[in-house]
């Protein structure tokens, strides 16, 4: 994901093209799979129709999904929105309620690190983001040194 600064008080973080290029390839594939099945539901199985419920909604998503964090230290809020032609998802984190960004390793997914919002409210640290240790490590220090909190490796 990308950082990017908009302000002294605003900034935002977006995907990479290249993830929203690719998304959108395998989304049309999916879409092209969901059109030939369509061509067999002249059958009326209904095995057939589950397979074009499940191609279309997931090509759907793959094609029209967005995340966009959003950073404002006037409101002190990180803001979450996932959309896909409509809203899905929206989390909204103080800032104030933040001890630190953390990056820490996850042998169970396929880049292995997440970076972690550290609360004084939870016990347990909430997952922000993951990829590569590089990328989270890129990151986690840029969204630390905006907001103003600590980074812990």
């Amino acid at each position: 994901m990308l950082f990017k600064e908009i302000s002294s008080d605003k900034a935002t973080i977006k995907n990479r093209r290249f993830n929203s290029i690719s998304r959108k390839v395998i989304g049309i594939i999916f879409a092209l799979i969901t059109f030939i099945l369509e061509l067999g539901l002249g059958r009326h199985d209904e095995i057939v129709i589950l397979y074009w419920a499940i191609g279309a909604l997931l090509s759907w998503h793959l094609l029209f999904a967005k995340v966009t964090v959003e950073i404002d230290l006037s409101k002190q809020v990180i803001a979450t929105h996932v959309s896909s032609l409509y809203p899905i998802a929206k989390q909204v984190i103080s800032i104030t309620d933040i001890k630190a960004f953390n990056l820490s390793s996850d042998p169970t997914r396929v880049n292995r690190y997440n970076l972690l919002i550290v609360s004084n409210h939870n016990d347990k640290p909430f997952r922000f983001n993951f990829g590569s240790q590089a990328d989270m490590n890129r990151l986690g220090q840029k969204l630390a040194h905006f907001c103003g909190k600590p980074f812990l490796t």
